[in-house]
């Protein structure tokens, strides 16, 4: 900014910074301040409100830059003229602050009040979305509802007919068992009966094979008792034979064949036998 717009007639670099000049300017803003009556009920008082702190801050750094300018060849002088430069910066900062505090503080009511009306708002928007909600809970609350009973019901026909199906499976599987133990009786009386049919005649034939056997042991018997007859005939000559033998064997040895004879036949001799 130029001198012009300056808040104070600004003295000269060297008055500020290397006598007491300082001093004055810093009076002078702030009793500019402190006449200055805020009006924060139209735009055109917050308006004059924002430029008199505009005003402190360039002033500000207007006289800050002649500060710095100043001190660039006074390297003797720096820490001073820093030391003064700082103390009306913060004074300055403090006057524009001062200043700036009704519309600042307008705006944080302002700011308030907007976070009051947007806090309204989130509040009513939440109301109306906790209602909106509620409805669609409601809603989602009915349709499940019909949904179980929907499930319900046809939870009942399957059980129905999954009844029905197993009550008509038992039918026929009872139907098959009785079948198969009708079929199974059946089979059993034919094989008893074929069973005793193959006893009797299993018992029949016993009977005639034993008729047989017996007609074959009465031949066979009546076979051999004529072979008996036969040889007891042949024997009674074989023994007359051989007797006469004997009889005439041992009437070289002794005159009373017979009685020898008859010792021998007696087992009255050892180591003598006949043979027949």
């Amino acid at each position: 900014m130029s001198e012009s717009e300056a808040l104070v007639t600004i003295p000269t670099t060297e008055e500020l910074f290397a006598g007491n000049a300082m001093e004055g300017v810093i009076a002078c803003v702030k009793e500019i301040v402190n006449k200055h009556v805020p009006d924060i009920s139209t735009a055109k008082g917050r308006s004059e409100i924002a430029s008199l702190a505009r005003k402190v801050a360039s002033t500000k750094v207007f006289i800050d830059n002649l500060g710095k300018d100043y001190i660039s060849g006074l390297n003797a002088k720096r820490d001073k003229v820093n030391a003064i430069r700082k103390n009306m910066r913060d004074t300055f900062d403090l006057e524009r602050d001062y200043a700036r505090q009704p519309l600042t503080d307008w705006e944080s009511e302002e700011k308030a009040k907007a976070d009051a009306a947007a806090l309204a708002l989130k509040i009513e928007a939440d109301e109306e979305e906790a209602y909106r909600q509620e409805e669609l809970f409601e809603r989602e609350r009915i349709v499940q509802a019909k949904e179980a009973e929907l499930a319900r019901q046809a939870e009942e026909r399957w059980q129905k007919k999954e009844a029905e199906r197993l009550d008509r499976e038992q039918k026929e599987r009872d139907e098959r068992i009785a079948k198969e133990a009708a079929d199974k009786a059946r089979r059993d009386a034919e094989a008893a009966i074929q069973a005793e049919k193959d006893r009797a005649d299993e018992a029949i034939r016993f009977v005639q094979e034993e008729a047989d056997r017996k007609e074959r042991e009465r031949l066979n018997a009546e076979e051999a008792e004529q072979v008996v007859q036969e040889r007891i005939k042949n024997n009674g000559n074989y023994r007359a034979k051989v007797e006469k033998e004997a009889l005439a064997d041992l009437g070289a040895i002794s005159k009373d064949c017979e009685a020898i004879l008859k010792a021998i036949k007696a087992g009255e001799i050892r180591h003598v036998s006949i043979s027949y």
